[in-house]
């Protein structure tokens, strides 16, 4: 080993601090900057092998009439094409086996061979069509095996388009379609897709293709110019060859319509023809049965007539009959009556003449009777008279008896009961003469009576000869009225005959009557049967006419439509979108350029604060040995020679650093960032790349700050003679400084002060490397801190301030009347106060000037909306107004990434892009999550001319404690909902990718605060180095450990203070532009430093400041005061 190098190496072991120091910043510098401009290669690698193992699309073809086989067939004809594939895409709404609670809007996709082939992560591929395999970013391992239902809810567009109604998940994969978190939107569901499944194209049931993806037989690096000046040679080529393959088809469809509808006209005019010729046929025959009905007619009216003839003579003859028959019936009952009469005439007559003999004969017998009583009378009268004086003599004898009875008794005698005898006798003796006398009397009465009855009896006698007389006249007229009731009922006889003779006549017309009344009545039926089917035959002749002239009417209108309609056909539109049209290939672009962004800033200040201490150190280094280089000029050594000793020294601290930072850089800042964007983009484990030419870029770099400012500093030192290097270099000279010049300050600073003063300003070299690396330490941590405060709190902001509401549920079915009473309902049966908004929230897309963006936009009426989704302006912060009538108000980021204001007009798509909104912008608000606009339901229909109907609610909740997933869950059961949402789940993802943002952030810090404390490190030991002579004399003079230490570092204080006064606004501009480069599409970050983080990244490098004093305060008391003043001998 040479002296020369042994002096090189000497020279790096006497001075390791100064060798580490140069080492760090290099490769602190170099690691960031590489880590930073390898982090875009190693994410487009990890890209691009994933999308060429997928082979995805250059191109996605789509037609406004789809493509046939036939057209895919010709498209693989075209030069250069690897692989042409149709393909079959639908929105639908899915319920998965064991979840029927949650329904998911999901796109169908075709498997295709060649093209877009997704990774099987887990499981297996399809094999039957009604297999499937599903997202792995979105669904987990425990959904293999299951069944995924369509459900009803599903519109016809989405059921006819597949042929199965369930399929069972196989596998999971990873799409090179999908490369982000964002799967679109939709027009069916809750307008958001949440998978994406992936079918065999046999469980489809379409006639054409929905789009066609081409691959071209190039495999050039994703977003390379290469691959995009490819694209731009091919693409006009492909238009012009998918428009020639369309417009063909269309051609030939046209030209089928043509001749379908020249072989309508002639179909319909034959049929225009047969019918006129059936109708007239029709008509001709109505007309014969016409006729044919008029005579039936007429031979009816006059049968009816014969018969109404026929039954006026059998009812005049049964008028006849019905008389005679009432005068056969008088004569019947006069005779009858006649013979009553007769009969009882004679028979008063027989019984008169009875009683009147019967009354002679007892006259008769009474005056016999008469006779026998006088007769009688006299007799008694004659008995009692001979009697009477018998009977008065015994009274006279008993009398006397008893005159002297009653005298004996006088006398005293008892005679008594022979005066009771006496007394008897002559009782009954009075007795009977008193009945003789009254037998006479009553003879001689009866006797008066029945000589009385004697001249009636003779009267009687009289009377009964006189009625007898009167009887036999009676008698004579009786025999004269029977003469002439046997005359009548001889008549009455001839007349019945006759009538009963008329009665057969009249039977007989009855019987004919009928037969021919039945024959007119059978010619009656048959004549309306005829007229039935006569009348059948017009209305059929009259609906068949109807009938032709609607269907011939309608015929020729569809005709006439379908001449104008096809007069009015347009050539097809045809689409070719290459992959910039896909989101995720477009963000993944993007966001690596955001890596690649920070590159163009970051790096700059890491290598000018190592070039820097590259400088200082290398300075001091040559200053230092200054007598060395003087000596080795003097033994001979050339100046190449010497200034290579020092190229050696900081070559190998930068080159070693150099490599020692590309190796690690290149691993750790790709792998961090790649760890924060795995939250969207998920699809593969990083690739880590080199590159020659950042390692060559690094090193040249590094070999400038620190070879370089090397040759610099020794050319200048040894343009001077040997001997005056030998020598020391004469002090740098004093200076009168501003604060001098003022002396109201100046008179009150102490020595000492007044000193370090001076000192700062002394050595301007040293002072401005010692603001400069403050300066750029400072504004490094205040980005890095500035980079948390535009991220941290963004989540909650939004959610607290911007739409404040704590979920969101979709109805199915229910109408805005419905979801409030469900909404009642539930806060009634949960005894809460949750409020509540109706709005309608639709997915659209915007064209904007760098990508197409997904927008929610917002449809309410509701006057409570703006408590839900706070309309906040933009640029003052004022609360604002729902969107007036026609116009449209757009968040913040829309606004900014397409140059739009308020008075501008946007322009919104849905349904794929075929329909469009256009409005004006009312004004701009704020915003931090995903892009929206607001608009009135009104004005949704006046600009679409579609139903606004609200199916969405926003609850915000009360102080109930129920929380609001309980709410929504209750509100499911009262209400059919489609889908519910918390906002507590978007603040979870969110924060989770806002974590994940932190790692960089920390990352930034520590490679800051790093960066810091080497620069603060190695200035100060320069510091040091330079003024050991000085602290020397400080502590010979008697200075005091605090003393000595208080003047060597009261100066960095002041250097550090000035430090912070220009790093701080440039740490504000740094973090400005830092924020817009890594500004996601769909969050806003605020450009924003709180002032903690200000004082965070003043108080680290104060700290810093206060670790190198007190590292360097040992170095201060190492020095020798004898060995450092004679230093200079």
């Amino acid at each position: 080993m040479t002296a020369y190098i042994k002096t090189v190496l000497r020279s790096i072991r006497n001075s390791i601090g100064r060798f580490v120091a140069i080492f760090a910043i290099i490769a602190l510098g170099v690691g960031f900057f590489a880590g930073l401009k390898l982090s875009m290669p190693s994410f487009r690698e990890t890209g691009n092998e994933f999308l060429q193992d997928g082979q995805l699309f250059d191109f996605r073809l789509v037609s406004t009439i789809g493509f046939d086989d036939e057209d895919v067939s010709r498209l693989r004809r075209i030069k250069g094409v690897r692989s042409v594939q149709g393909a079959y895409t639908a929105d639908a709404v899915v319920l998965i086996d064991g979840n029927n609670e949650l329904v998911y809007t999901v796109r169908f996709h075709s498997l295709t061979d060649g093209v877009n082939i997704p990774k099987l992560i887990e499981g297996r591929m399809p094999q039957t069509p009604n297999e499937i395999v599903v997202d792995e970013y979105n669904m987990k391992s425990d959904v293999l095996g299951k069944k995924i239902r369509l459900s009803g809810d599903n519109p016809t567009s989405t059921t006819d388009i597949m042929k199965y109604d369930e399929y069972e998940v196989v596998g999971l994969i990873r799409s090179p379609y999908y490369l982000n978190f964002q799967r679109g939107n939709s027009d069916v569901g809750s307008g958001n897709i949440g998978f994406y499944i992936y079918a065999p194209a046999e469980s489809f049931d379409s006639e054409f293709y929905h789009e066609v993806y081409v691959k071209y037989d190039n495999d050039d690096f994703i977003f390379s110019e290469e691959y995009d000046d490819f694209v731009s040679l091919v693409e006009k080529n492909l238009e012009k060859d998918t428009e020639t393959v369309i417009n063909d088809r269309f051609d030939t469809i046209l030209r089928d319509t043509y001749t379908e509808l020249y072989d309508a006209q002639d179909e319909l005019d034959d049929k225009r023809r047969e019918a006129s010729e059936e109708l007239e046929d029709g008509l001709r025959e109505l007309r014969d049965a016409s006729d044919e009905l008029k005579d039936a007619r007429q031979e009816l009216e006059d049968g009816e007539k014969e018969l109404k003839d026929a039954r006026k003579t059998l009812d005049d003859s049964a008028a006849d009959l019905a008389s005679a028959r009432r005068k056969l019936d008088d004569a019947e009952a006069s005779i009858n009556s006649g013979k009553k009469e007769l009969e009882q005439a004679q028979s008063e007559i027989d019984s008169n003449r009875a009683k009147l003999e019967s009354a002679k004969a007892e006259i008769n017998d009474n005056i016999k009777q008469v006779n026998a009583g006088i007769d009688q009378a006299n007799a008694t009268i004659t008995d009692l008279q001979g009697k009477l004086p018998q009977i008065e003599a015994g009274i006279d004898q008993v009398s006397g008896q008893l005159e002297q009875l009653y005298a004996a008794r006088d006398a005293g005698e008892d005679v008594d009961e022979q005066i009771a005898e006496c007394e008897a006798i002559l009782e009954e003796l009075q007795g009977n003469k008193s009945a003789c006398q009254t037998g006479i009397a009553q003879a001689e009465a009866m006797i008066d009576e029945l000589s009385a009855k004697i001249p009636l009896l003779e009267a009687g006698l009289q009377e009964i000869a006189d009625n007898e007389k009167a009887l036999d006249q009676g008698q004579a007229e009786v025999d004269s009225s029977r003469a002439k009731l046997n005359t009548a009922i001889k008549e009455y006889e001839s007349g019945l005959a006759q009538y009963n003779d008329g009665k057969a006549r009249l039977k007989d017309g009855e019987d004919k009557y009928k037969d021919a009344l039945k024959k007119y009545e059978d010619g009656v039926a048959e004549y309306e049967d005829g007229f039935a089917e006569y009348m059948d035959g017009w209305r059929e002749y009259a609906e068949n006419k109807e009938k032709f002239v609607n269907e011939i009417g309608r015929y020729e209108r569809e005709l006439e439509y379908a001449w104008r309609e096809i007069a009015k056909v347009k050539k097809p539109e045809t689409y070719v979108m290459g992959r910039d049209t896909n989101v995720g290939y477009v963000s993944f672009d993007n966001d690596s350029r955001i890596v690649d962004g920070i590159t163009k800033v970051f790096p700059v200040f890491f290598f000018a604060l190592a070039a820097l201490v590259c400088s200082t150190t290398m300075s001091r280094m040559v200053s230092d040995e200054r007598t060395q280089i003087g000596t080795m000029r003097a033994l001979g050594y050339s100046e190449f020679a010497i200034v290579m000793k020092y190229v050696l020294y900081s070559g190998s601290a930068s080159v070693s650093g150099c490599i020692a930072g590309y190796l690690g850089g290149s691993k750790l800042f790709p792998y961090v960032i790649w760890e924060v964007y795995r939250m969207m983009y998920g699809f593969a484990d990083i690739t880590f790349v080199g590159s020659i030419w950042v390692f060559l870029l690094a090193l040249a770099v590094s070999v400038i700050c620190s070879i370089g400012v090397t040759v610099v500093t020794c050319m200048a030192e040894l343009t001077g003679m040997p001997a005056d290097l030998i020598r020391p270099k004469a002090p740098t000279a004093g200076k009168r400084i501003l604060l001098e010049r003022i002396p109201f300050i100046w008179k009150r600073f102490m020595f000492l002060h007044k000193v370090s003063c001076r000192n700062v300003f002394r050595f301007k070299k040293r002072m401005w490397m010692m603001i400069i690396g403050i300066a750029g330490c400072t504004s490094l941590l205040i980005t890095g801190f500035g980079i948390r405060d535009s991220i941290d709190g963004i989540v909650d902001y939004h959610y607290d301030n911007v739409m404040p509401y704590d979920g969101s549920a979709i109805a199915d079915r229910a109408g805005d009347k419905e979801l409030r009473e469900a909404l009642d309902e539930t806060n009634a049966t949960l005894g809460t106060k949750y409020i509540y908004s109706t709005a309608r929230v639709k997915s659209v897309t915007h064209q904007g000037r760098d990508m197409i963006r997904d927008v929610s936009l917002i449809l309410s009426d509701d006057p409570e909306i703006t408590k839900f989704t706070i309309p906040i302006d933009y640029y003052t912060g004022e609360h604002l107004a729902w969107p007036s009538q026609g116009n449209i108000a757009i968040s913040s980021k829309l606004a900014d990434k397409n140059g739009l204001k308020a008075g501008d007009t946007i322009t919104l798509s849905y349904d794929d892009g075929a329909k469009t909104i256009t409005a004006r912008i009312e004004y701009v608000f704020e915003n931090y999550i995903f892009h929206y606009a607001f608009m009135s339901g009104a004005t949704y229909e006046e600009l679409t001319g579609e139903v606004y109907r609200p199916d969405q609610a926003f609850v915000i909740r009360d102080d109930s404690g129920v929380e609001p997933w309980k709410f929504m869950s209750m509100l499911s059961e009262i209400c059919d909902i489609k889908m519910w949402t918390l906002t507590s789940d978007f603040r979870t993802s969110f924060s989770e990718t806002m974590k994940q943002l932190n790692l960089v952030v920390i990352l930034v810090i520590a490679c800051a605060a790093g960066l810091a404390f080497i620069v603060m490190f190695n200035l100060n030991n320069i510091n040091i180095s330079e003024r050991i002579r000085e602290i020397a004399t400080l502590k010979v003079m008697g200075f005091n450990r605090l003393e000595t230490g208080s003047y060597v570092f009261r100066e960095n204080i002041i250097l550090v203070i000035i430090g912070f006064i220009f790093g701080i606004p440039l740490g504000r501009l740094l973090h400005a532009f830092v924020i817009a480069q890594i500004e996601m599409d769909t969050v806003t970050f605020v450009t924003k430093v709180l002032p903690l983080s200000y004082l965070w990244s003043v108080l680290f490098v104060s700290a810093f400041t206060v670790i190198v004093d007190l590292v360097m305060r040992i170095k201060i008391e190492r020095i020798d005061m004898a060995e450092s003043l004679k230093s200079v001998e």
